[in-house]
This record gives structure tokens, sequence and C-alpha cells, in this order.
């Protein structure tokens, strides 16, 4: 109570709203329940956030609402309780917020222990009476309310003015669908490998998970079960929250495709019995879920109109923001347009975050330069179409421009786009060396010799073979995704030891959104943490790895910060904080770069600290995999001792 009103008043103090909210409830002095109470009724509290004690014993005429976080007990205590609002007779409104949970604990021997056998059989009624009221998104509720109480509703089946009826008329023939496709046959199929499980056991299984062996019916697979679930949701037409499932289990009782049930346990202890609610597959579940053409028509939940229009408005917002950035919607497949998401959608959005990210950092200069790489793939496009008498989509579709226009934009320095990359991600079309030509002119025309390195060092020294850790470094921490059971890093390096070019990479990602070409090489990188071969020669051939010179800088940076890359990085820091490239490479950059605010950075500033960020990156690869290097006419390897913090 205490809380529900202080986050209220938070909420109103935030958005400058003069509505009042206070708490009653038992624990309060007696003094405090008498100025809130006043406070209510006088009008100078809008918002009483109380326990039950405070309800039966007011008579304010004018209450508009009244809101039930959880459910109460029985039906008895419902109708008393939202008899408060609109005695004036005025329109009131009554919300209640509940789940199956609520209506279960209320069966436990804490609420109805002490009752006689006949007390606790029509207080049970009740409460089940109540869940179904609750859980019924179909029947009228005035009417349901008079029913239970033996009265016949003067207005027929139906009040017009409840959500239920309300409902109805606004969706008109959209009160039922057939969800068998739409997620309720993943529901069932995950309740039909389950042993009586809870609604929270059935969304682990739906999340993928894998739960205790005990859980699954006799003989169940729970990897298998794992396995199905998940390639099922992938293959749904939508992408759905895991809530859309969850709401679809009380439509799926209603319709006696899932029986509902009650389980208890002694509760440690003491004489009192925890209850849960359980589900089951039915006859009817089974027949569904087997039968993949058959059809599970359900009432449409109101939460799932909630979640389907949340989903609308993203993707309204989604191609309102692809036509004010310049981008013919027709363009765009016609699947990924009804969606809101997708391939080709994913790519443009990425583009223009781009764009606007350097605009708001008022780095117009790379705005500029990101125009002109554009328009230099839809030239050679346009020039290209009318050489072969193609239609310039044929060529080349928009989102590919884009693609190559991201991976080109974030080459680290020296690197180069060719002819084989481009390739690679589907660009199928004579002329195609003119194209490589510009791009590689862009490039050389927006490099920045601040950040090239010296000729003169010697280069380091490289073998064929791979290179393979003699362990992961001890900090190294692998986070598989639960969806691909991959590592964030751990695409692209399998692609890259396939053979795959990082640029090509970075163009055509797993997941569709395009990444940058040193995102690519530094997920590479991380395979080297985690004891994995990389092919170092390989990996140079993009992005090279440091100088002796380079080197050497480096590990005086080390020197003069005092910072010890192969340490923990949550504690390798400056004062043994958080390890921050830009505080190591002070020595590098000066004191003054690192102080500046970054849109006061210059394009030189900024080339040069990317340059060393990336040969920063290759240092502390090698470093933390144990790796030796050695240079082009060096007379020796290079030896570590233990750095000490320079005072």
């Amino acid at each position: 109570v205490e809380e529900v009103a202080q986050h209220l008043s938070q909420q109103f103090q935030v958005t400058g709203s003069t509505i009042r909210a206070e708490p009653y409830h038992a624990g309060m002095t007696p003094q405090s329940r008498t100025s809130a109470h006043t406070n209510f009724l006088v009008g100078r509290t809008q918002i009483i956030v109380a326990t039950v004690a405070f309800g039966m014993g007011i008579d304010k005429p004018d209450t508009r609402r009244v809101l039930h976080w959880g459910a109460p007990k029985t039906v008895e205590e419902y109708y008393q309780q939202i008899g408060r609002a609109g005695r004036d007779g005025l329109p009131a409104t009554a919300i209640m917020y509940a789940n199956d949970a609520d209506f279960t604990r209320y069966k436990s021997d804490f609420y109805l222990g002490n009752l006689s056998a006949e007390a606790k059989a029509a207080t049970e009624r009740s409460i089940d009476a109540l869940r179904s009221f609750a859980m019924d998104g179909e029947t009228c509720r005035r009417a349901a309310l008079l029913r239970f109480f033996d009265e016949i509703p003067k207005f027929g089946d139906r009040c017009g003015t409840c959500d239920c009826c309300r409902d109805r008329a606004q969706h008109g023939d959209d009160i039922e669908r057939d969800f068998a496709a739409a997620g309720a046959r993943l529901v069932l199929r995950a309740a039909n490998a389950l042993s009586e499980p809870s609604i929270g056991t059935i969304e682990k299984v739906l999340k993928g998970d894998v739960v205790d062996h005990w859980r699954y019916c006799y003989g169940v697979n729970g990897q298998a079960v794992s396995k199905t679930v998940t390639s099922e949701r992938e293959a749904l037409p939508k992408r759905k929250p895991l809530s859309f499932f969850k709401e679809l289990v009380p439509a799926l009782v209603s319709r006696g495709y899932l029986d509902r049930g009650t389980k208890s346990t002694q509760a440690g202890t003491s004489s009192y019995r925890n209850s849960w609610t359980t589900y089951s597959i039915t006859s009817k579940g089974k027949m569904a879920c087997n039968d993949t053409s058959a059809a599970i028509i359900l009432p449409v939940p109101a939460s799932v109109r909630d979640i389907e229009r949340i989903e609308e408005e993203k993707r309204q917002e989604t191609l309102n923001q692809l036509k004010d950035a310049g981008y013919d919607l027709e363009h765009i497949p016609k699947n990924e347009v009804e969606q809101g998401d997708g391939e080709v959608i994913r790519t443009l959005k990425q583009w223009h975050n781009y764009i606007n990210g350097l605009k708001k950092r008022e780095n117009f200069d790379r705005v500029n330069q990101l125009d002109d790489l554009r328009s230099r793939i839809v030239t050679w496009r346009a020039d290209t179409a009318e050489k072969y008498r193609m239609a310039p989509g044929a060529v080349m579709e928009e989102h590919l421009i884009i693609r190559i226009a991201y991976a080109t934009a974030s080459l680290p320095c020296g690197a180069e786009v060719d002819r084989d990359t481009l390739v690679a991600v589907g660009v199928r079309s004579r002329g195609l060396d003119d194209l490589v030509i510009s791009l590689r002119e862009w490039t050389k025309k927006t490099s920045k010799s601040e950040g090239a390195r010296s000729p003169s060092s010697a280069s380091m020294v490289l073998a064929d073979e791979p290179y393979t850790p003699p362990s992961s470094w001890e900090f190294a921490v692998y986070k598989p995704n639960k969806k691909t059971g991959l590592a964030t890093w751990e695409s692209s390096y399998n692609r890259f030891m396939e053979g795959e070019n990082p640029m090509t990479i970075a163009m055509n990602p797993a997941n569709g959104k395009p990444i940058q070409v040193g995102t690519v090489v530094k997920h590479i990188q991380d395979g080297l943490l985690h004891g994995r071969p990389v092919p170092l020669k390989k990996l140079a051939a993009v992005v090279a790895p440091p100088n002796k010179e380079e080197w050497d800088t480096l590990s005086k940076c080390e020197d003069v910060t005092g910072f010890d890359v192969t340490k923990d990085p949550n504690t390798s820091g400056v004062d043994g904080g958080f390890f921050r490239m830009k505080d190591f490479l002070v020595p590098v950059m000066g004191n003054a770069f690192v102080s500046k605010d970054i849109k006061e950075r210059t394009q030189e500033e900024k080339s040069k600290f990317n340059h060393w960020c990336n040969t920063l990156n290759w240092y502390m690869s090698l470093r933390r995999s144990k790796y030796t290097p050695t240079f082009d006419g060096a007379d020796e390897t290079i030896a570590y001792c233990r750095f000490q913090r320079y005072k």
C-alpha cells in the first residue's frame, strides 16, 4: 500500500499534476488514518491506496473509480467494494487487475483453515465464480454479477457498458479468432510435454528453457521439447512477446483445451498449506496439438488487443521514420511493411539512425562524406542500369546500397573494398570494377594521415597457420544467447573461420542488421580470449596489427598509466575503476583530447583516436591470449615484466 501510494505521488510530481494520493491501512496510527480518511472525503486527496479496512466505511457519493490491484477473495466482497463508486448516479468505473495466482492463494489454509466445512465449500464456490468472472472476456460483466445473486438482468444479455459489451460492439466480427498458427498450438504443445505445470513452468518452456526433468511427462526429452518450441516460435508469422502466449491460457481453459487445477503443499513446519494453480491438457487439447490443420477458435483477450495495439503503434512509427527519411515503402518487401520489421527495414533504420546520430553530434562533415558515398553507389547503379538496359533495382536493391555504404564507411585505416566482397553480398552485375574503384577513391579521399602508421617501423611477423592460445583469458565471460545458443561474437567468428571476409560478414550479419567492420574484427579477436584458434595473418589482411613502434608505444602506455591490460577490466582502470580506452591512450592522445566534448573533436582527432583504438584492440587481444610477437628486423621477441603503477 505504502509503495503504490508513493509511486503514484512521484509520478504525479514528475508530470506536474496536482492530484494527491495517500495510503490507508491498519498499520498506520489512528491519527494518520483519520487524516487520510478526512482528506479523501472533503476532496483534498483524490486517490486513496487502501486495504479492505478502508472501503467498507466509505460513503462518498462522487467516487468515480474503484481499482483492484489484485483480486478480492469472493464475489460478495467484490460486489460490495465496487458498490462504493457512482452512488451519485453518475457514470463510474470499476477495474480489476488480477491473475490466476490471486484466486489460488485464497484457497490456502491461511484463508480457509478456520472455516467450517460448509462455509469453506461456499467460499471456494465464490472464489471460483470470481475467477471465472475475471478471466471471461465474453460474458457481460453486469449480467454475470446479477445472475450470481440469482437476479435476472432487466437489460437482457448485454448491458452495453462493461468492457466485454463494448469490445463486442467495437470489434464486431473480430470477437473470436483462429489462434492455432498464432501461438495457441505452441502453448498446447508446451502443456502437453509437462506434468500438471504451473503457469511459470509453461512460460519457461515457451522461452526455450529446459526445466527440471521431473516436471516433464514420462518419457519426454526436455532438450527435444526446447528445440521444437524454439523453432516453432521463430516460425510464427509475427514475433510475439512471452506475455502474448501467457494471455492465451485463460481462453484455452474457457474453451476446454486446458483444464485448470490446484495443488498444495505443507508450508514448512507450520500447519498451513500453500496452494498454486496447475494446468493439464484435455483430450480436445491433445487433438488440436497433434492435428496441425485443426483450428483453435478462441475469444480475443483484451490484453492481446493491447499487445497488438502497441505493436501496431511501433510499426507505424517505424514506417513513418522511413518515409520521413525519404524511403519509398513500395520498394520494401510487402511482408516487412506488414510486420514493421525485417532484414531490409533493419538495414534502412540502421543507416537512418547512424546519420541522425552524427547530426546530433554536429558532425556535419562526416554526414556530407556519407552522402557522397551513398551518391557514388547510386550513380554507379543508375549508369549500370542505363548501360545494360536494366531496372535500377535489378542492378542493386536499396538496402544493399545502404549495407555497402555502411560497411565501407566503417573500414579500419588501410583497409579497402574488393570485388570478391561485393560479389559475396549479392552484387551481380557487369561493371563491378568501376564501383570498386569509386569506393576506393572515396576511402582514400576521406582517410586522414593522422591515423596512418610510420612506414619505417618493423611489421609484425605472423605465421600462416592459426594461433591457438594456451588457455582462455581468465576474465573472459562466455554468455550464450538463449535463442541462438551462441555468444554475441561467436557467429562472426565462426563465419570468418569458414572463410568469409569480415566486410562480407558486416554487410550480411546473422540478425540482418548491418554492423561495422571493426565490430566483426573485434568479435574475431574475442575468439582468441576464449581460447579459440584464429588465423592472425588472415585477420591482419583486413586490419593491420601494431607495428614495432606502435607496440612499444602501447607498452609505454601501460607503464605510464599503470593499467595492466591483462587484468580484470572492471577494476583495472583509473583508481581501480572500469578500464576505458581513452584513459589508457592519454599518453598518445593527450589530456586535452580526453577532456574535450565529443562534439568539439576535429575529424583529424577522431581519425587518430579510431586508429589507436583499433591498434589497442589488437594489442589487448594478443596480450590477453599470451601471444609473443616478433617483428621484421627485430633481433629478439618482446618480453614482459610485471608492471607497477607509477606514483
